[in-house]
């Protein structure tokens, strides 16, 4: 009995001492996690929701700015880290790490990241991240790395938030309109990164159909990228155009710099540099383009473009050039040239800018060869229509209105140029001339109403060959239509409406053209000849309608005694 009493006492105290023990083990788990090391797990969903796809967020403070007094490690992070996981995410406390499953991501200050395996490190401060196989073997959810402006995507990534930076393999980049891909890419924390094996090129594909490739390069985010020996590449073929080094300006925003040409070869004017120039980014307002074509047989263009934007105000853009092209041999009797000519300008101004004056202008003008031997597009070249428009209009305290508008229609196939220059329209908004002001009982000529609308017009019809002689612009035909309606309305008896209109409308010209018969007899034989001839002077044409009515208005009912019809009515 007595040594099954000790056997049961002995158990009894292996058995406090061993609960004693697992208590003070997990108090001090709990102790090291979050006294100790600063280490806190902030549960923002229920831990339950790690089955299925549903998502878990999980933060991690590791701060240098402790509230509570506490000493922590020099080492220590000093912003937030934010994890998030789709599948699972496992917590080794013990070694201080964080592993991400599944459409993973990590947020750091500007630092976002996100793939299907993301291993965080809190006592190396380093971020390891990779895709992961499916049941066939396939690659997918390969990692995507943002910070500020800087965007790649890489095969692997590893990260020291500390340091900020980083080791990335496989990774495509976009800097500025080109893209950057190398094999093994050194992040420093200033965003330089040296890359060893990669390519340049403006494809968007991950096996782009051409690239610049190179051994290695060192790229300054919105700076440029500056490249040991590289060589050009089409579909992973190298070519034998090869540079000792390479240099690729990657600014944004505005730069003024020299417009690298086209080359190529035409067939009737030879060997060619097209838009050969330099670029002033005068301004974030307006900018200016100086640009030139040079052919080897001769022929020659010089262009000038500008933009201009003023905000609340207005935008357009100018487009001037000229060309002159030879054709044939030189020195001999076949060679001839063009000279060739554009003038485009676009105007819009903002609704903003003034309550009610507003300015307009569509200028289109070029000479009948220019887009055929100048074409910069498909559209140019198979165009033959142009059509500009000037317009101004304006009012004057909302009872005066005037619209002037300048027009410009040509046919580079028929040579037909229509022009109106100016079109100006006038009105007067309807006025009552013998209503006084405040008059509480009005008169029956109170209610006379005026308008006045009046259209000046200035045309010419002829080919273009001819818009610079002076007899086109000594024939245009030009004249002015006033039209003043006049309404008088008057009640009689409070039963009859009297409705009369008046009006007046009168045609003013500046030229007229008569014409006479001249009879001829020539062996008994008599022709006819009309005479036309132009008479310069002020002539004038009256015109007056008038139109009345009266209108009234008789009602008549009939009901009914019995019945569900009640009565009739009728107007």
């Amino acid at each position: 009995i007595n040594e099954r009493l000790l056997f049961i006492l002995r158990c009894s105290i292996v058995f406090i001492i061993s609960s004693l023990h697992f208590v003070l083990l997990g108090q001090n788990a709990d102790s090291v996690s979050i006294d100790s090391l600063n280490f806190q797990v902030n549960w923002i969903q229920k831990p339950d929701s790690l089955r299925g796809n549903d998502t878990i967020f999980l933060q991690d403070s590791v701060v240098q700015n402790d509230t509570t007094g506490k000493r922590l490690s020099k080492d220590a992070l000093d912003n937030l880290v934010t994890y998030e996981a789709h599948d699972s995410i496992v917590i080794d406390m013990k070694n201080r790490k964080t592993y991400l499953f599944g459409n993973a991501v990590v947020y750091y200050e500007d630092l976002e990241l996100r793939a299907d395996f993301i291993e965080i490190g809190f006592n190396s401060q380093e971020l390891y991240a990779t895709g992961v196989a499916d049941s066939a073997g396939n690659m997918h959810g390969f990692p995507v790395f943002k910070q500020g402006e800087s965007f790649f995507r890489a095969h692997e990534i590893k990260y020291n938030f500390n340091t900020t930076k980083g080791i990335i393999t496989q990774v495509i980049t976009v800097e500025s309109e080109g893209y950057i891909h190398g094999e093994k890419v050194k992040k420093l924390d200033d965003n330089t990164s040296f890359i060893k094996k990669g390519k340049y090129t403006t494809c968007e594909l991950d096996h782009p159909h051409f690239e610049i490739a190179f051994t290695k390069a060192k790229v300054l985010p919105n700076d440029k990228i500056i490249t040991g020996p590289a060589y050009l590449s089409f579909g992973g073929i190298p070519t034998f155009l090869a540079i000792p080094f390479g240099y690729f300006p990657i600014q944004k925003g505005r730069r003024s710099g020299i417009i690298m040409p086209t080359i190529g070869e035409s067939s009737n004017r030879g060997f060619y540099l097209e838009n050969l120039g330099f670029y002033f980014g005068i301004s974030d307002n307006i900018d200016l383009l100086l640009a030139g074509d040079i052919y080897t047989n001769g022929s020659w263009a010089a262009k000038i473009r500008s933009n201009y934007v003023f905000r609340y105000k207005c935008t357009g853009r100018v487009d001037l050039s000229f060309a002159q092209n030879y054709f044939g041999e030189m020195y001999t009797p076949t060679r001839y040239h063009t000279n060739d000519f554009k003038l485009y300008w676009d105007h819009k101004q903002d609704a903003k800018s003034h309550p009610i004056t507003r300015f307009s202008a569509h200028v289109d003008i070029v000479s009948s060869t220019f887009n055929t031997y100048n074409p910069s597009s498909v559209n140019d070249y198979l165009s033959n229509q142009y059509t500009s428009k000037l317009n101004f209009s304006t009012s004057a305290k909302g009872v005066f209105f005037v619209d002037l508008t300048g027009s410009y229609t040509q046919s580079t196939s028929t040579g037909n140029v229509d022009i109106s220059l100016p079109d100006i329209s006038m009105s007067v908004n309807q006025f009552y001339p013998f209503r006084k002001k405040n008059k509480s009982v009005l008169k029956w000529y109170d209610n006379i109403s005026v308008k006045w609308n009046s259209q000046f017009v200035n045309r010419i019809n002829t080919q273009d060959s001819m818009v610079l002689k002076a007899e086109t612009w000594r024939n245009m035909q030009l004249g002015m239509k006033n039209s003043i309606p006049i309404t008088i309305p008057i009640k009689i008896a409070k039963l009859v409406n009297w409705n009369t209109t008046l009006n007046l409308t009168e045609i003013w010209y500046l030229q007229r053209e008569s014409q006479s018969q001249q009879l001829d007899t020539l062996d008994d034989v008599v022709t006819s000849t009309i005479n036309r001839v132009m008479e310069r002077n002020f002539y004038a044409l009256h015109d007056l309608s008038v139109s009345t009515a009266i209108t009234t208005k008789i009602y008549w009912m009939y009901q009914f005694k019995k019945g569900g019809l009640k009565a009739l009515r009728h107007v």
